[in-house]
């Protein structure tokens, strides 16, 4: 590829990753080779500060309500998310901004050129540069959402500081299983010993599951609380920078993890199912409020006008049937 690809530019690194996508690899292999990567990329994986978060629907937008709650604490952010709508740049973001052309096209045939003979697949190579960019960056917080499921994801390589599960549904059946209880199973496979967990109010048989896998790890599971008892006054409006009643949830997981990462980014403490500490229920402070407020997440509940043909579309990425 090195021979062919002389020009180097952001055209020749898209036909490469259409190259990488077609190649296949089992679901055995995904975090061994991940993990294979990103060390010959020098990329110290216990020292990435990593909040990791998986579920079926809404770890996108409790990503982008984490990313700006972190920015507006004054935080450097790196975001690791898929899949991207227009750009494979959106993948990759720093600062609440997908990283330019020109940063990815360094990143890209950095990486390119070190792993290039280990036929690496499209997303196991996406995981290793976005790794690549976060250290190399020095970023204050990572924030990884999990590609399918969570136990054999290869995003499943990383030491996090906390862990997150949004909403459990039906989706990639094929590979997660035919129950709820078969899919938490493997969304549980992010836990870490010693690691905090924070999930939102599911489905029984799905969160009977998520108990026992906690339990099994050895750590504690805290549901959030409603948003509404976040608020400093319940019965004012608070609009969401991200529209739908649903997203109330995502936005309360935000804060949750937002906090257990500030703590622990300052004073490492081990987490046990032996203790457990009360929920921080503390009302939203100027930075969570103004950061849950200002959360910008393009393709879900977007409404786009163009008032130059009189029309208004609503432009929404769900893909589960609730």
């Amino acid at each position: 590829l090195n021979d062919y690809y002389m020009s180097r530019s952001y055209k020749d690194a898209l036909q490469v990753l259409d190259i990488f996508s077609t190649r296949f690899v089992s679901h055995a292999d995904k975090i061994p080779k991940t993990r294979t990567y990103v060390n010959l990329l020098g990329v110290p994986l216990e020292k990435l500060p990593v909040i990791h978060i998986a579920g079926t629907k809404g770890k996108g937008s409790t990503c982008a309500f984490l990313e700006n709650i972190l920015l507006k604490h004054k935080l450097s952010t790196g975001v690791f998310t898929s899949p991207h709508l227009v750009n494979v740049n959106e993948r990759i973001r720093l600062n609440g901004k997908p990283i330019s052309n020109e940063l990815f096209c360094r990143y890209f045939w950095e990486c390119h050129d070190t792993l290039q003979l280990h036929t690496p697949g499209f997303f196991q190579f996406m995981v290793a540069v976005a790794f690549r960019v976060f250290h190399e960056e020095k970023v204050d917080a990572v924030i990884v959402e999990v590609g399918i499921g969570g136990r054999d994801d290869a995003t499943n390589i990383v030491s996090p500081l906390v862990c997150g599960i949004s909403s459990l549904g039906y989706d990639h059946q094929n590979v997660l299983g035919n129950t709820l209880g078969e899919i938490a199973e493997k969304k549980a496979g992010i836990m870490k010993p010693g690691v905090g967990v924070y999930t939102v109010e599911q489905n029984q048989e799905a969160m009977e599951t998520l108990i026992r896998c906690a339990k099994n790890v050895g750590v504690p599971l805290k549901v959030i609380p409603p948003l509404e008892k976040l608020l400093p006054d319940p019965s004012r409006t608070f609009h969401l920078g991200i529209d739908g009643e649903h997203q109330k949830n995502n936005a309360s997981l935000a804060v949750m993890l937002s906090r257990e990462f500030m703590l622990q980014r300052t004073s490492r403490v081990l987490r046990t199912s032996k203790e457990e500490p009360p929920l921080n229920e503390e009302v939203l402070s100027e930075e969570e409020k103004s950061g849950l407020m200002e959360t910008e997440h393009p393709g879900r509940c977007q409404i786009v006008e163009l008032p130059s043909r009189g029309i208004r579309l609503l432009i929404d990425g769900a893909h589960t049937i609730e």
